[in-house]
């Protein structure tokens, strides 16, 4: 699944904005694919599997959203404890315009379980103004559906920011988020450490 970018020589520079979302269905080998991975033995061989699905013909496209960007930035780039709110409808008209940037530019990607995907943060252009995010939004790829993750209203929120590094730790549920850049901060470099408890329950 691919979710939105943007054009442009220059990422940060000039483009626009694009948070469409497409599809590449892959070509069915039989039997449910399976990817091996090498080892000290098979090094350098090639997987006759990955082989098979590399040479397939019958790979496809296929879009799922149209672009929703829009004038995002006209509206506010900011997550606020007050805009949290429970599961949102599916589609375009779904989408509040924090979120609508998560798909855009410079945006983090997380697959967060076998049929979840967390898009986080985010950077836009759109109408040559600048701005950032801190928004989040969640896709089931079973369903290609957008929902909104059930933040706590009183969570700290983090600053908003792009081209930040994060990860997933499968052992704790936690994801860890680390520095970026913030335009609400001047442009300036942030360079703090964020954690989301994906599992607040566990008291941990």
């Amino acid at each position: 699944v691919l979710f939105g970018g943007a054009s442009g020589k220059d990422i940060l520079r000039d483009g626009s904005d694009n948070s469409e979302v497409w599809e590449l269905k892959l070509p069915k080998l039989g039997n449910e694919m399976h990817v091996s991975h090498t080892n000290n033995k098979n090094q350098g061989q090639s997987d006759p599997q990955m082989r098979e699905l590399l040479d397939a013909t019958s790979w496809e496209w296929r879009k799922l959203y149209d672009d929703l960007c829009g004038d995002a930035h006209q509206t506010g780039s900011v997550m606020t404890n007050d805009s949290l709110m429970p599961i949102i409808s599916t589609r375009d008209s779904g989408l509040s315009k924090v979120e609508r940037l998560c798909l855009g530019r410079c945006h983090i990607g997380l697959k967060t379980s076998k049929d979840t995907a967390l898009l986080m943060f985010g950077f836009t252009r759109t109408g040559n103004k600048p701005l950032t995010t801190n928004g989040l939004i969640a896709f089931d790829l079973r369903t290609n559906q957008f929902f909104r993750p059930n933040i706590g209203p009183r969570s700290p929120l983090p600053l908003p920011r792009y081209t930040t590094v994060a990860e997933v730790l499968d052992d704790t549920g936690w994801i860890v988020v680390h520095g970026g850049y913030s335009v609400q901060a001047g442009g300036q470099c942030v360079g703090d450490h964020q954690v989301l408890d994906l599992a607040p329950a566990l008291n941990r």
